[in-house]
């Protein structure tokens, strides 16, 4: 039996663990202060496990910092595992801030023909760096600090022969100097590793004599080892050797390639050699040479290091070396693009492309039937919060007329540039959807501007009288098409002179690359205008205008070989359509352009655009816009208050209206059916039962 004497007590107890048991139902998923992430996909092609494995990643971080997405110094980049652990990681200094940024984690478990999932972080401005490389490979050095100590010379070739190895801390490097003319190395003593990638940088002496040589040692032991050298002048290539029970001067060649010039003086290479198993690999970045081999000299574990050769008095310097796990093939890696809640946004003037610092930005939600549900603006700010959803994007200044454009937000950023046209130079065409299917009359439906196809310059909402209005800078063409959520189309090219000018889209099926633009050039006088015209389809062979009036009779027909002319309308206020149409000689199609209006008017007063739909008005709040985990902490709270208000006397009625409230958000929308009120439920069912128990007695 139970002791309930403290009921009131444990209730409220009870009832503060279920709402911390709420809260924690929706698990935090990002690091807390950091803006932008990456997932990373990483594939085990191998039929066993990896524990601990390097893996590398490159990335494009001058763009990320360009954008102000990330420090200048990398300091601000981590990765995570599955369960939110930070992993360790390594950036290599002198690649921040370029295009190949090398980044080195060390995974903890890949399994065998299997992939693990990591994420990459950055976008905390007061982060400090954590890259650690003594944390992530077997070995590393980065001449920071003296290990010299942690160095063991071998002779691998002749016995009784030597070399020293000493650290300069003003330079930040190690000197190896040959004191007998050998094949030298000095191995990591600290390691013993079979399976293994080694990288080496270099810095060569000022005065280079011949038979200067540099490279690698792997799995060294006195039964064996392996070594690659970069020969200079007069060997020139890149060589890997087996050698049996060093020193001897007995080896056995395994891979060559040649080089085209000596080693120069005074110059970093970069060079290296893996193992696995049988199979080699080794690289240089003298000419980019590299090579694979294989070898049936089966040595196990042994020690790495570097190699320097040959005569008494010669110098190098190394600067950086690591040693990491290798396996073959290697696990394949797969970077998604960047996650985040923002539209970052890049403003510039259309005409000189400078970049403008001052404007309003405005952003409208748009609900699943095209309404408007929200409006909101800011200032200045090129990084905008929005919730995944779709929404139409304005942004204008106080010497420009605006673009706009529908942003598709999803849980990636999304980037757009707004060009702003300047007022002065710049007039508002009316833009007339013909569209005799009536496919791009629904809702939703939008005619955009294009810089070239696929990239939206300027995007307005048509009107249900089948207009929509955009700014256009006078004199400059435009490519022009026709939008909606189901399919989108170019249908030609318009331009804007001191005139308005009124575009009838037809139902075209020609794709971008047969279409050119109509340049017009018109001039008005009291009894007509004259307009000449010319097209940039180019090698035209002939060439027709068509001109029809307002009730589609022909007014008049020219016909060119040449890709000009000219025609004139005989009366002005009245409404006239071209149609222009050209053979190609090189692609032998007809071109068929959009047909457009004219019709002469004396002022050139901008058109107000329209942004909303007329007749539809903005909705008042809308509860589903609330995320679900916050519509479930309050209706589950509300259900399990109502279940606790009644736990006393009537336990039966408590689980009943807490039952009633869960049943009606679900049917309602309010709620999702998951494991969350799962949970949910089941705490409600084991209040209700617990107190109804313990008022039959069985409880106490």
């Amino acid at each position: 039996m139970v002791d309930c004497k403290d009921a009131g007590k444990g209730a409220l107890r009870v009832f503060a663990l279920i709402f911390a048991v709420l809260a924690s139902m929706q698990v935090a998923s990002a690091l807390e202060g950091w803006n932008f992430s990456r997932d990373i996909t990483i594939t085990n092609n191998l039929n066993q496990d990896l524990s601990d494995y390097q893996i590398k990643i490159t990335l494009n971080t001058a763009e990320l910092i360009n954008k102000g997405r990330m420090r200048s110094d990398c300091g601000d980049i981590r990765f995570t595992d599955s369960n939110g652990n930070l992993l360790n990681y390594w950036v290599r200094p002198d690649t921040c801030n370029s295009q190949n940024t090398e980044i080195w984690v060390k995974v903890p478990s890949i399994p065998a023909l299997g992939t693990v999932k990591i994420t990459m972080w950055y976008g905390n401005p007061s982060a400090t760096s954590l890259s650690n490389g003594e944390a992530v490979f077997e070995w590393f050095d980065d001449a920071s600090t003296d290990k010299s100590s942690n160095y063991t010379w071998v002779d691998i070739w002749n016995t009784g022969r030597s070399a020293t190895l000493t650290y300069d801390s003003n330079n930040k490097r190690y000197t190896i100097s040959i004191s007998s003319a050998d094949h030298h190395a000095f191995v990591v003593n600290t390691l013993d590793i079979k399976n293994a990638e080694i990288y080496v940088r270099y810095i060569t002496a000022s005065s280079i004599p011949n038979w200067y040589e540099f490279g690698t040692v792997m799995r060294y032991t006195s039964g064996g080892i392996y070594w690659v050298r970069n020969v200079g002048s007069p060997g020139l290539g890149l060589e890997m050797y087996y050698e049996a029970n060093p020193p001897s001067t007995s080896v056995t060649l395994l891979k060559r390639v040649s080089f085209s010039s000596g080693i120069e003086p005074s110059t970093v290479y970069e060079t290296g050699a893996s193992a696995y198993e049988n199979y080699f690999s080794a690289w240089t970045s003298k000419e980019n040479k590299q090579f694979t081999a294989t070898s049936n000299h089966n040595l196990n574990a042994g020690k790495w290091g570097v190699f320097f050769a040959y005569l008494a008095g010669s110098t190098i310097y190394f600067d950086l070396i690591w040693i990491k796990k290798y396996v073959y093939p290697e696990p394949s890696v797969s970077v998604s693009n960047e996650k985040s809640n923002y539209l970052q946004v890049f403003v510039k003037n259309e005409k000189t492309g400078e970049t403008l610092t001052n404007y309003t930005l405005t952003y409208y939600e748009i609900g699943e039937s095209g309404e408007f549900l929200s409006q909101s603006s800011v200032e200045n700010q090129n990084f905008v919060t929005l919730a995944p959803g779709k929404y139409f994007v304005c942004v204008v200044n106080d010497t420009f007329f605006e673009r706009c454009k529908v942003v598709f937000k999803t849980e990636y950023t999304v980037e757009e540039t707004f060009y702003l046209p300047p007022q002065a130079d710049t007039i508002y065409t009316t833009v007339t959807v013909f569209d005799p299917t009536g496919f791009f009359y629904s809702i939703g439906s939008t005619v955009a501007l294009y810089v070239k196809e696929g990239e939206v310059l300027d995007e307005r909402f048509i009107d249900v009288s089948h207009k929509a209005s955009l700014p256009l800078i006078i004199g400059k063409t435009y490519l022009v098409g026709v939008r909606n959520p189901h399919d989108s189309r170019i249908v030609g090219y318009i331009s804007s002179a001191q005139y308005s000018i009124t575009l009838y889209v037809n139902q075209l099926e020609f794709p971008q690359q047969h279409y050119a633009a109509v340049l017009f050039n018109c001039t008005q006088t009291e009894s007509y205008i004259k307009c000449n015209w010319s097209t940039q389809a180019g090698n035209t062979s002939y060439a027709t205008m068509e001109i029809y009036d307002v009730g589609g009779n022909l007014v008049a027909k020219y016909e060119a070989d040449t890709p000009s002319g000219s025609f004139t309308f005989l009366q002005t206020g009245e409404i006239y359509r071209v149609v222009f149409k050209v053979i190609n000689d090189i692609q032998s199609v007809e071109y068929s352009f959009t047909s457009l209006n004219l019709t002469a008017i004396p002022t050139l007063t901008p058109v107000t655009p329209a942004y909303i739909t007329p007749g539809v008005s903005i909705p008042s709040f809308d509860v589903k816009s609330v995320p679900a985990e916050y519509r479930m902490l309050f209706i589950g709270g509300l259900a399990l208050v109502a279940s606790m208000f009644f736990r006393r006397t009537h336990a039966p009625i408590g689980m009943a209206v807490s039952l009633a409230i869960i049943v009606a958000s679900v049917v309602s929308g309010l709620l999702e059916i998951n494991h969350n009120l799962i949970i949910l439920l089941i705490l409600i069912l084991a209040i209700s039962f617990f107190e109804i128990e313990r008022t039959r007695g069985t409880v106490r």
